[in-house]
């Protein structure tokens, strides 16, 4: 019987992790014997993760534990993943993103009730998930918004995958979001799924080794772009993802790692060019960028007079 879920970890080292994650979903292991297929490709580590995996596989949890010869970057990691997974969706699901118990079968339930072309998983406080269904393209997106990067968010339909040329996105570090947005696009049913999904604290400090604004502006934007070409989506809907984008994600990083120059994670070589030419001509850019930084250098400058009267 084909699994209605594939959960595939791309992975390089990050054991500490990976034996969270396996132990959370040992809790559910009656699930991973025919509804979820749970897949972990190896990208050549330097730590024994086929030792964690084997733990769990002797208690009971049914894993495929695959090793690439050669490290092969994090994109060719995840096509790896996508072309093993054999489930009717797919969860690629970030190394150091530990589910919270119950996470498995939560999903299972409510995939199981229709078809949908992609499933985002959004956080909220509200413990009870809730699930929202759209047929408008451009209102899934709007509210997906640059959340559609986020691997460990995302369920994504499995037939759409024999249609991407992951080549051509190879180097882009987001070769993902090429699936995410062929499925959503071509299909009449998406989903967002509202809840608790994760333990908190683990991704943003384990991030970096990129050049961010490459990233998350000229990749990200280069993919929207198409569908809007195509006709999937409105031109409006991609300028509403620059600008949540901008002031809600990068304008943090242009003043810590651009204008405060603390970074050590982030490749930010002619990152002003780049800012320039998809935000120079937008009048919000300079406001966020102001309240940004003024509210930087306050939290600066409270940190500093509480160390001097300490």
């Amino acid at each position: 019987m084909k699994p209605l879920l594939s959960i595939c970890i791309p992975i390089y080292n990050r054991a500490f992790f990976l034996d969270q994650t396996l132990g959370v979903f040992l809790q559910e292991k009656e699930l991973f014997n025919n509804d979820v297929q749970l897949f972990i490709s190896d990208n050549c580590s330097t730590e024994d993760l086929w030792l964690i995996c084997k733990k769990y596989q002797d208690l009971g949890l049914n894993l495929q534990y695959h090793r690439n010869d050669e490290n092969i970057g994090m994109d060719g990691n995840f096509t790896i993943c996508f072309n093993k997974a054999i489930g009717k969706y797919v969860l690629l699901l970030g190394s150091d993103d530990i589910p919270l118990p119950g996470f498995v079968k939560m999903i299972v339930g409510f995939l199981s009730e229709d078809d949908y072309g992609l499933v985002h998983l959004k956080i909220h406080k509200n413990n009870n998930a809730v699930l929202t269904k759209y047929q408008d393209h451009d209102s899934f997106m709007k509210d997906v918004n640059y959340w559609i990067t986020f691997i460990s968010a995302n369920v994504v339909s499995s037939k759409y995958v024999k249609d991407i040329e992951w080549a051509r996105f190879e180097k882009s570090m987001i070769c993902q979001v090429p699936l995410y947005m062929e499925a959503s696009c071509r299909s009449e049913n998406n989903a967002i799924l509202y809840g608790k999904f994760y333990q908190e604290g683990n991704d943003a400090k384990n991030n970096g080794g990129y050049h961010i604004f490459s990233v998350f502006v000229e990749n990200l934007f280069a993919i929207i772009s198409t569908y809007v070409q195509n006709g999937y989506l409105s031109q409006k809907t991609l300028e509403s993802i620059k600008k949540s984008e901008y002031c809600e994600f990068l304008v943090r990083y242009i003043v810590e790692c651009l204008i405060f120059k603390r970074n050590d994670r982030f490749d930010i070589e002619g990152s002003w060019q780049i800012l320039w030419r998809y935000y120079g001509h937008k009048p919000y850019a300079y406001f966020y960028l102001a309240v940004e930084f003024l509210r930087r250098c306050s939290e600066l400058l409270l940190k500093y007079l509480k160390n001097l009267f300490n």
